[in-house]
């Protein structure tokens, strides 16, 4: 499939996770991408093995029809420990896709100094959006409505939030995963992206862009943690309900809406897998639903587990 242009935004964040092993040599075969395709807004992982020494020295690159795209970056992310005696760590470096991307066929490499270290082709898909309408009930209008000084606060102290770079945060130990067990039954009821309308007596009172996923399940269900991390927020807020923030590592959040009731506490350091509370319909929701994010740099992420 032939190129149109290059990736024009791409955004960059590096994290180590600690891993016992001797030194040696960075060879293609210490690289692992687990997929080859990908979607627009999406992120793309992509692990190593590599020598502490070395970490500083990598460069990343997306290239289309011979054209590079040097992409910037804060650094790689290591634990305390995994500094010591220039262990080999397993490293991964987190690449967001912009949503406006071209779709087609690009190259992902690797260079240490003017080395070729890595190189994989990718393809990245452009999905398309789609629209839907929400019947409002006269409560959910009254959130929509609500112009208080404590829905403001609750708003900018999100946003404030998400834009937060901890570069002493945790540092993730696993891929994402679905936030229901194997076991759980639940549905996608609404996709990323969509493109709302909100509906009042009969007329169009609200138009928005879906930045997450939601899915339906039973009240009561048990909602768990996508990966490793520690929890920034846990509380009630006006229109999302009893929330769960997980900082995964620096820049990247995990967002989950509309629950019955928490289970987990601010600052408590969670594993994947635990649970965090119950899916419900608190806040600005039509049912029972988990409505999951994932933020990236305070920018909305295509979930894709």
């Amino acid at each position: 499939m032939k190129v149109r242009k290059i990736i024009e935004q791409l955004s960059l964040i590096l994290f180590v996770l600690v891993q016992s092993c001797g030194s040696r040599a960075l060879s293609e075969a210490d690289f692992r991408l687990e997929r080859s395709i990908f979607f627009n807004d999406e992120l793309i992982l992509l692990f190593a093995d590599c020598r502490v020494s070395l970490l500083d020295e990598l460069s990343w690159e997306i290239c289309a029809d011979q054209v590079g795209f040097q992409a910037e970056g804060s650094g790689f992310f290591a634990g305390e420990s995994s500094v010591e005696n220039d262990r080999v760590v397993e490293a991964a470096a987190v690449f967001h896709i912009p949503y406006d991307v071209q779709q087609g066929e690009y190259t992902l490499s690797v260079h240490r100094g003017g080395n070729l270290l890595f190189s994989r082709e990718i393809e990245i898909l452009v999905l398309e959006d789609f629209q839907e309408k929400i019947q409002m009930t006269p409560g959910m209008n009254r959130i929509t409505t609500d112009r208080s000084d404590e829905k403001k606060r609750q708003s900018q102290a999100l946003s404030e939030l998400l834009y937060t770079i901890d570069q002493a945060g945790p540092v993730l130990d696993s891929p994402l995963s679905i936030p229901f067990t194997a076991s759980q039954e639940y549905r996608v009821t609404s996709n990323y992206h969509d493109l709302r309308g909100f509906v009042y007596n009969g007329k169009t009172v609200r138009t928005s862009v879906h930045r997450g996923m939601d899915y339906g399940a039973a009240t009561g269900s048990p909602v768990l943690s996508v990966a490793s991390g520690r929890v920034v927020f846990a509380a009630e807020r006006i229109v999302t309900g009893f929330t769960v923030i997980i900082q995964h590592f620096p820049g990247l959040y995990s967002l989950y809406y509309h629950m019955d009731s928490l289970k987990a506490d601010a600052d408590a350091v969670v594993g994947a897998g635990d649970i965090i509370g119950y899916v419900g319909a608190t806040g600005l929701a039509t049912g029972p639903h988990l409505h999951f994010e994932l933020r990236y740099m305070g920018l909305s992420c295509r979930p894709v587990f």
